[in-house]
């Protein structure tokens, strides 16, 4: 199946988890009740190729393998479904400001980088499946990785997590972060040229 994830440690690090790592610029507690991060060990996986339209169970041995078949098999219907949501827009005078102040602490030396995001919420049904939303979202949007998580009453979707690193050939560790960063160039030159 070519997966690049098979089995390993999975998971999810919030915004808030900064304040672990550097307590002088925590944000508040994450409004919507998860923890700051969680991460799991994975002995098996369901894999989704959606070229070759087709789906993978893959495992470290045949009881993990059984063990997440079993699951599968009584998880029910959870087809892509449609829902009609009434979306909250976010309040751009609040962005707004959030971005000025941000950069006013960037100028003062407070931090060096940031990452403002615009929240949007919206009412669904209560019979909804996050599930289902997360798969209608898969087949809407195409990305190139995703992931649901449920952690007890907790359910996060996302359509392009970010991989921060890959072990390749040889051992090679390659990291391929998404924002914020450009490719080297193919010289000292290029490098100096995209540095400016």
């Amino acid at each position: 199946c070519g997966a690049p994830f098979a089995s390993g440690i999975a998971g999810f690090a919030g915004y808030e988890a900064l304040r672990w790592r550097e307590p002088s610029v925590a944000s508040p507690p994450s409004p919507y009740g998860a923890p700051d991060f969680h991460f799991g060990v994975f002995d098996a996986i369901a894999a989704f190729d959606r070229i070759d339209r087709r789906a993978y169970v893959l495992a470290r041995d045949r009881h993990a393998e059984e063990a997440l078949i079993s699951a599968l098999s009584q998880a029910g219907d959870a087809r892509p479904q449609f829902v009609e949501a009434r979306i909250s827009p976010p309040d751009r005078d609040r962005y707004v400001a959030q971005v000025l102040e941000t950069k006013a602490r960037i100028g003062a030396g407070d931090l060096f980088q940031a990452n403002i995001a615009l929240t949007m919420r919206a009412e669904i049904p209560d019979a909804t499946s996050a599930y289902g939303l997360f798969r209608r979202g898969v087949v809407a949007t195409r990305p190139p990785h995703g992931a649901y998580i449920r952690i007890g009453d907790t359910e996060i979707l996302s359509f392009s997590p970010e991989r921060f690193f890959r072990v390749g050939e040889n051992r090679r560790i390659i990291a391929e972060p998404v924002k914020g960063t450009r490719r080297r160039g193919r010289d000292e030159e290029s490098d100096r040229a995209l540095l400016r």
